[in-house]
């Protein structure tokens, strides 16, 4: 039963979508069966994660929905059936109640099937002509619309009426075609498919510089979006101009792009900005702030429009509060995770809030406060979350100066990496790096040793927490060259009398 459709496609509603279920149900227009209603208040129960296998049996809920059968038949394979159905209408009723074309779309669509007359359909026609270059749904809008009338109204009756210049719709058309062609070129490429590649036709490529050539493409916002975008991924240059460039049309076009085009683009310049990120750091280049700045605009942009979906997404949550804290926005930062936990699925909401306000307060220098919320996560969902909690357990220790919780944590990072085979190779590199360091700089005693870990957070493989490492060996190094002349000097005579013995 925990593998039905029913129960897949429960998990995926909210709590109020649930509730408005239970309403839908209980509608006579949709439904008069009352078992259907009992079945939803049996599995609601364990709504979001329907875990409980003991629970959630057939037989149980088949004795619990019919108490008067004595044998078990068809009867809740065919309830189930019948809900499932109901559910899926349910959910397409949430989608076109969403979207506004939609329904404007079925409107006429019923309107022009029941009457003779297209009135109705001409003003439709008239009001959104003037918007159909401002975005894409206004441009399928407008096709949708000329396409019904054209079906009721054949051009050759009606000669007189503006709204059927062939060469009007003919270049609705080509905007439309140049922008899905060149949209789908830049989900390929930005997915990493060369252009060489074959998923990524050369001809097809060809095709849609010359068309973007031809047309006036600032008159085109969405093509002109698209087009900016494929100028990025195609760079082989520095890419600056164009990302500095897109970046701007992102935020010029807010407005009129869709859901699913500023999803696309968003992710893309996120994408753009976190390689650039991780390259200037590598590079020890100075332009650090710079791209951070913007990484945290498109962050800001990607939560007000909604287009961060963090059940799809949740590694993006611990993304934001990570640059939200090296940019010291603690307060943000808090009301950051306060405000979006409830958009995390329930089997990874504590884990992920529980990390986070560790790094929050890790960051803010309240470790003992810092190890509770680490100690409040039992268990974790994936490698990927036990890996950051590790690593934050090490540096948790490493403050509170536990050399014996440290060595375990750094003898326990190690067999780990050793052992699990999902991690790359260029990933066990950082990590042996880090444990390498971290190990060093519990017995650092002088300068020379501090010089060879710095080596090591300066190789070209790459560490991980570098920036942490860095500023724990500038406090080491600066408690080694305070000692006062008294030390030195006690120093030097132990130094002289180990090599006269």
């Amino acid at each position: 039963m925990l593998k039905s459709k029913l129960i897949k496609t429960l998990k995926l509603l909210t709590e109020k979508e649930l509730e408005n279920f239970g309403y839908y149900l209980n509608c006579p227009i949709y439904n008069k069966d009352k078992k259907l209603v009992e079945l939803l208040n049996i599995l609601a129960i364990h709504h979001p994660l329907y875990d409980a296998e003991d629970k959630l049996n057939k037989n149980l809920i088949f004795k619990k929905i019919y108490p008067d059968k004595k044998r078990v038949d068809s009867s809740l394979r065919v309830l189930m059936s019948r809900l499932t159905k109901l559910l899926e209408e349910f959910c397409t009723t949430v989608i076109l109640q969403k979207d506004e074309k939609l329904q404007q779309r079925l409107k006429l669509n019923f309107l022009t099937n029941r009457k003779s007359e297209l009135e109705e359909l001409q003003k439709n026609i008239e009001q959104h002509e003037s918007h159909a270059w401002s975005g894409t749904d206004a441009l399928y809008h407008q096709l949708y619309l000329m396409e019904l009338y054209l079906s009721k109204a054949p051009i050759a009756k009606n000669p007189a009426t503006k709204y059927q210049s062939v060469q009007s719709i003919v270049n609705s058309i080509d905007a439309y075609c140049t922008y899905l062609k060149i949209r789908y070129i830049v989900f390929s490429l930005s997915n990493g498919v060369a252009a060489t590649n074959e998923l990524v036709d050369k001809n097809l490529l060809q095709e849609v510089t010359h068309l973007t050539k031809c047309l006036p493409i600032n008159e085109f916002p969405f093509i002109h979006l698209y087009h900016q975008a494929y100028l990025l991924l195609t760079a082989k240059e520095e890419n600056k101009d164009y990302f500095d460039k897109l970046f701007f049309l992102f935020q010029k076009y807010q407005q009129i792009i869709t859901q699913q085009e500023g999803l696309q683009i968003s992710m893309l310049l996120i994408k753009f900005c976190k390689n650039k990120l991780l390259a200037i750091e590598l590079l020890n280049n100075s332009s650090l702030l710079s791209y951070e700045e913007k990484l945290f605009k498109l962050y800001c942009i990607a939560l007000e429009k909604d287009y961060l979906n963090f059940k799809h997404l949740p590694m993006y949550f611990i993304d934001i509060v990570d640059l939200g804290l090296s940019m010291h926005k603690y307060r943000w930062v808090r009301n950051f995770v306060k405000q979006y936990a409830t958009s995390l699925t329930a089997d990874i909401r504590d884990n992920l809030v529980n990390l986070s306000l560790t790094k929050l307060h890790f960051c803010q220098q309240k470790y003992a406060s810092a190890q509770n919320y680490l100690f409040c996560n039992k268990s974790y969902p994936n490698d990927e979350l036990k890996l950051i909690a590790r690593i934050l357990s090490i540096k948790i220790n490493y403050e509170l100066e536990n050399k014996t919780a440290l060595k375990q944590e750094t003898d326990a990072l190690r067999v780990y990496v050793f052992r699990t085979q999902k991690l790359s190779i260029s990933k066990q590199k950082k990590l042996n790096n880090f444990i390498r360091v971290v190990n060093r700089l519990r017995y650092v005693k002088s300068l020379s040793s501090l010089a060879k870990a710095k080596e090591t957070i300066m190789t070209p493989e790459g560490i991980t927490e570098k920036t942490w490492l860095l500023e724990k060996i500038m406090e080491v190094e600066t408690q080694l060259t305070r000692k006062t002349p008294k030390q030195k000097k006690r120093n030097s005579q132990q130094a002289n009398e180990c090599a006269a013995n």
